[in-house]
């Protein structure tokens, strides 16, 4: 199946299907209003068991002229949400919109803020095409947020099944000190200690910690 190519007319707003020989005919749109739509994957900056607490969405851009965008953010797959003077909440919607820059182009940062607490978000921008009468391209998306909870770790149980008084080999770890050695169930571990030494009964659960 041959490729196909899409051109932009530069001083207009139609666009062109390139095909496998020069220009295909009728092809050419006549304008109108179109929506761009750039949606992230979700993001989970504290692990996929962790909570967060999101404050605000930054978006950096590129541009050279006016442009007007709209912007949803979901956390935890559900909508974020406002509420009215009277208590009544909605989905949240951020609209925000820029003049032409004074000296063109121009890299802009813009923020939106947003309040709610989970463990995954995503972030989708909407730009209708009568908005931007020039260059719009968004370079990096932050998302700031408060780190409630990360991710829950279970200890590792081992169990010894060697008779008492056989050497158990623990290569790599310190006696009874550093990160990975046992304590204080096993204050001995360490190459060439063992389960006499370290007053444990063979055979029974011991938790690293």
């Amino acid at each position: 199946m041959p490729a196909q190519l899409f051109i932009g007319e530069r001083g207009g707003s139609r666009i062109y299907k390139v095909g496998r020989v020069g220009i295909d005919t009728g092809t050419a749109d006549d304008g109108g209003v179109y929506t761009g739509t750039l949606k992230t994957e979700r993001f989970t900056p504290a692990g996929q068991d962790g909570l967060c607490y999101f404050r605000r969405v930054a978006l950096r851009l590129w541009r050279t002229s006016a442009f007007a965008l709209t912007m949803k953010v979901w956390v935890d797959e559900r909508r974020t949400q406002v509420y009215d003077t009277t208590g009544h909440a909605s989905d949240q919607t951020i609209t925000i919109t820029r003049g032409a820059p004074t000296f063109s182009p121009e890299e802009t940062v813009v923020e939106a803020s947003i309040w709610a607490r989970g463990t995954s978000i995503q972030v989708q921008i909407e730009v209708a095409s009568d908005s931007v009468t020039g260059i719009f391209l968004p370079e990096v998306l932050e998302v700031h947020y408060l780190p409630l909870r990360g991710v829950r770790a279970d200890p590792v149980v081992l169990t010894f099944t060697a008779p008492v008084g056989a050497s158990v080999a623990t290569p790599g770890v310190s006696a009874g000190s550093g990160p990975g050695a046992m304590m204080p169930d096993f204050p001995y571990a360490g190459t060439g200690a063992s389960l006499a030494r370290a007053g444990k009964t063979a055979g029974r659960a011991y938790v690293w910690r």
